[in-house]
């Protein structure tokens, strides 16, 4: 039996050709490096409630342009990523921060109240959450924040360090201009 697909298979021809001309290695950079928002094929698995298993290869993507300073392309692959696991601790929390890079707080905090609730135990979660309340002059809840960061656990092994809390108490209390 013969399929036809001749919409698909001129979708890959050019996505070959893309990402020839562009020296990439992968399909998904060279649709980052042409800005497209979509991939013409996307496998989907749906596994334990419908899982998308790319989220993870999209949440490392995603992350590598935030540290890049890409935020645009960034949130456009985290997105991606929280489509298939929308309570990934991860992909909130780095598009938390990718949201706050750009300048929407407001939409940081939707992102990063998620991720602290995921990491509670996270000073770095309790810092960017505390900044972004703190920039968008919400200095109650920015308070709150530092308030709940004094009772992380704080523990030599597999807990958050003394060290780490501290460095978080200082970024919010500077955000907060104390």
């Amino acid at each position: 039996m013969t399929f036809k697909m001749p919409k698909i298979i001129s979708a890959l021809a050019a996505l070959a050709v893309t990402a020839a001309l562009a020296g990439t290695a992968s399909a998904e950079s060279a649709l980052v490096q042409a800005q497209s928002t979509s991939m013409p094929v996307q496998i989907y698995l749906p596994v334990h409630g419908g899982v998308d298993l790319n989220s993870n290869h999209l949440l490392k993507r995603g992350i590598a342009n935030y540290a890049e300073g890409d935020y645009s392309t960034a949130a456009m692959l985290l997105h991606r990523s929280l489509r298939g696991n929308p309570h990934d601790g991860y992909a909130n929390y780095y598009m938390g921060l990718t949201k706050a890079k750009i300048g929407n707080n407001r939409t940081a905090i939707k992102y990063l109240a998620k991720a602290n609730r995921v990491f509670a135990n996270a000073p770095n979660s309790y810092a960017a959450l505390g900044k972004a309340y703190a920039e968008l002059g919400q200095i109650d809840k920015a308070q709150r924040v530092l308030a709940r960061l004094e009772k992380v656990k704080v523990c030599d092994v597999s807990c958050a360090s003394t060290e780490d809390v501290a460095i978080a108490r200082k970024i919010i209390k500077r955000a907060l201009g104390q």
